[in-house]
C-alpha cells in the first residue's frame, strides 16, 4: 500500500510536469485546460463524492454483517444508484457547460472561454467515472482488498502523461490560437481516457474477486437516509471547500494561474525548469 501511494504521487508529479511542458506553464491554454479539468472533480464532490467518501465502506461492512442481507445485492444497488444520480448530473452539466465555465473563470478571453467550454464538455463524463471508481474501491476495501484502489490512479497518470507526450509529438504548442481540432480532441479524449482506465482497473479487480457487476433497476434499500445523516457534516465541509475553490479560480482566471501561483510561492524558476523539459523550447 505504501509503495502504491508513493508510485501514485511520483507519477502524479510527472503528469503535472508533462502537462506543463506540453501546454506551457502560465499559458492561456494551460489555464483553460486546468479550469476544465477541475470542473468534473468539483461537481462530483458537491453532488456525491464528498458525502459518500467517508461512509461508503462502513455502509458496506455493516450490510455484510447484518443477517439476511445479500451483501452483493446491496453493493450492486449502491453502484446502480451512483450510475443513475451521476448519469443525470453529467447530462445536465454538459448542457450547462457555458454557465459553469463563466462561474469559474469570468476573466477568460472569448477564445479561452470557447476552448474551456469544449474541454469541459468532454471532461464532464468523468463525474460518472469518478463515482463508479469510488464505489468499486469501497467494495474492494470492504472485501479486504486495499492495494488495488491505491494502484488504480497510477494507470490514470500514465495515460495522461502519454497524452501530453503525444500532443508534443503532434506539434502542439502553448499558443492557444495555434491549437488544431485534432490536438484539442487528443487532449479531451486522452484526459478522460485516463479516468476511464482507472475505473476499469478497479472493475477488473472486482471481477477477479468474484463480485458480479450488474446494474439494478431498483436501487432502493441501501439506507440513503441513514447515509445522509452520517454524511451531513462532511457535506457542509465539502460545500465550504468548494466555495473557497470557486472564489480562488475566479480570481486566478483574471490574473492568469501562473501569475497568481508564482506570486504566492515566489518560485519563478519553475517556468525555466518546465520550459527546459520541452524539446527545442527556450527557458522563459
Amino acid at each position: 500500500m505504501a509503495m502504491a501511494t508513493l508510485t501514485s504521487r511520483v507519477t502524479g508529479f510527472l503528469r503535472t510536469l508533462a502537462l506543463a511542458a506540453a501546454l506551457g506553464l502560465g499559458s492561456r491554454l494551460l489555464d483553460a485546460y486546468t479550469v476544465a479539468n477541475m470542473t468534473p472533480n468539483t461537481i462530483y464532490e458537491l453532488v456525491l463524492g464528498g458525502a459518500l467518501a467517508g461512509v461508503m465502506v462502513p455502509m458496506l461492512i455493516r450490510a455484510a454483517a447484518e443477517p439476511g442481507v445479500d451483501s452483493d445485492l446491496h453493493a450492486q444497488r449502491l453502484l446502480s444508484a451512483i450510475v443513475y444520480v451521476l448519469g443525470a448530473t453529467v447530462v445536465l452539466t454538459v448542457a450547462a457547460a457555458p454557465w459553469i465555465v463563466d462561474l469559474y473563470a469570468p476573466g477568460f478571453s472569448p477564445e479561452q472561454r470557447d476552448l474551456a467550454i469544449l474541454l469541459t464538455r468532454y471532461f464532464l463524463p468523468q463525474i460518472l467515472l469518478y463515482g463508479l471508481g469510488a464505489g468499486m474501491a469501497a467494495i474492494l476495501n470492504a472485501r479486504g482488498e486495499l492495494s488495488t484502489p491505491m494502484w488504480a490512479p497510477v494507470a490514470n497518470n500514465i495515460v495522461v502523461i502519454a497524452t501530453a507526450l503525444g500532443y508534443i509529438l503532434l506539434g502542439g504548442g502553448e499558443e492557444l490560437s495555434a491549437l488544431t481540432p485534432g490536438q484539442s480532441l487528443l487532449l479531451s479524449l486522452g484526459t478522460t481516457a485516463g479516468v476511464a482506465v482507472q475505473m476499469l482497473v478497479l472493475a477488473a479487480a472486482l471481477r477477479r474477486s468474484g463480485f458480479p457487476l450488474r446494474l439494478r433497476l431498483d436501487p432502493r434499500g441501501i439506507g440513503l437516509r441513514r447515509t445522509a445523516r452520517m454524511a451531513g457534516w462532511t457535506l457542509l465541509y465539502v460545500i465550504a471547500a468548494q466555495a473557497v475553490f470557486t472564489v480562488g479560480t475566479r480570481l486566478a482566471s483574471g490574473a492568469g494561474l501562473y501569475a497568481l501561483v508564482a506570486h504566492l510561492l515566489r518560485v519563478p524558476e519553475l517556468r525555466t525548469l518546465v520550459s527546459a523539459l520541452r524539446p527545442g523550447a527556450a527557458a522563459g
